[in-house]
């Protein structure tokens, strides 16, 4: 088992995909709370050698991120949601590979390349690691590690011993640092309803990246998975909960379209976001 000190095989939350039905996701998209009181938020068009032209929505916080897309439009074909995880230490992404080989994991490799407003061609922009979770799955589990060239052509200044921290990142893409009214801290846990076997196969790729395994809970450094059955249901992300950079004043729910909510507690330190995985993978309302 691996211990907090191997830094550089300790995966850290990155981001969550979460599709939306187009009500909800239009609603989330222009809702006013969420980009004046609640995060820094970025609609944003990409162009990456892994999922083409595509078009999302970012709710930022300081080093993690809700990533939203409308169902109907996503990042790669029958996708429900996903989770990203990054390594802030170079090297990192050869390691865990090497781990994930040991240990029987599939999964497959690709340096993933993305267009820069200016320049010809794609820039190699990170490292990709996808563990495989079995035939027809609609979940993403994403394994990234930004390589020194992009993270300083966006000019992102390095961390203490060289890391590529997400936050830096994340400050240098955007421009400026979380301004200091909005409340959004940080992804800190995530419920994702997935079938018995593709959780098996999650819970493998994890906990051999870091994670301790308590039932159905996997704990990594920074944060935290509870896996439940999907049955023959919808799979996908079904709660986020975040941390506040201060707390709540007051109860209350705020509603994205019919299938998400985000719920606020007063005097909390962490807030809940809520979703209905889509039941076509292909449609929108």
């Amino acid at each position: 088992m691996l211990t907090r000190t191997e830094t550089a095989v300790a995966a850290l939350m990155d981001h969550v995909v979460v599709m939306l039905d187009g009500t909800a996701y239009r609603a989330a998209r222009d809702a006013a709370f969420l980009r004046d009181e609640f995060a820094r938020v970025a609609v944003k068009e990409s162009e990456s050698s892994l999922a083409g032209t595509y078009t999302a929505t970012a709710v930022l916080g300081t080093s993690t991120l809700v990533e939203l897309f409308d169902v109907a439009a996503p990042p790669l074909p029958g996708v429900t949601a996903g989770l990203v995880l990054s390594f802030e230490v170079p090297g990192s992404a050869a390691r865990a590979a090497a781990l994930l080989t040991g240990a029987g994991v599939p999964f497959s490799y690709e340096l993933v390349r993305r267009a820069v407003p200016g320049e010809a061609g794609m820039r190699p922009w990170y490292h990709l690691i996808r563990p495989d979770l079995g035939p027809g799955n609609p979940f993403l589990l994403m394994i990234t590690e930004v390589t020194g060239d992009y993270f300083r052509a966006i000019g992102a200044a390095e961390g203490p011993g060289g890391t590529l921290r997400r936050r830096d990142y994340l400050d240098a893409r955007l421009g400026s640092p979380p301004p200091a009214h909005h409340l959004l801290g940080d992804v800190t846990e995530v419920r994702v309803r997935l079938h018995p076997d593709r959780s098996a196969r999650l819970r493998d790729a994890l906990t051999t990246l870091g994670f301790t395994a308590e039932g159905p809970v996997l704990r990594g450094p920074d944060s935290v998975v509870h896996l439940t059955d999907g049955g023959t249901g919808p799979e996908g992300v079904t709660t986020v909960r975040v941390s506040l950079r201060r707390p709540a004043d007051a109860d209350g729910t705020h509603r994205f379209g019919g299938t998400s909510a985000l719920t606020f507690r007063a005097g909390a330190h962490d807030a809940e976001w809520r979703f209905t995985p889509p039941e076509d993978r292909e449609g929108a309302a």
